[in-house]
């Protein structure tokens, strides 16, 4: 199946932001975030400092959360085997 790929664009002091991101296939998760997020009507949340870093969904992802958490096994089966 094909990639969901979610353009949007934002103005911060006059000048024009780009974001994107991109659900892996069209699912069930891709159809209900684009159901919550109508055409010209998001709202976008940024670092104020570098607005060039935004989302629309603030917090973690899923994705985050795996990668973090593989990485903490990792570590953690790393120190383990050095220990021994």
């Amino acid at each position: 199946m094909d990639s969901v790929l979610v353009k949007y664009s934002f103005t911060v002091e006059n000048q024009t932001f780009d974001g994107c991101f991109t659900f892996g296939r069209w699912d069930d998760r891709a159809w209900r975030f684009i159901g919550n997020y109508p055409p010209s009507t998001v709202k976008v949340y940024y670092n104020p400092r570098h607005p060039a870093n935004s989302v629309l969904v603030p917090g973690l992802g899923e994705g985050t959360v795996f990668c973090l958490l593989l990485g903490m096994a990792a570590i953690g089966g790393g120190c383990c085997l050095l220990w021994h």
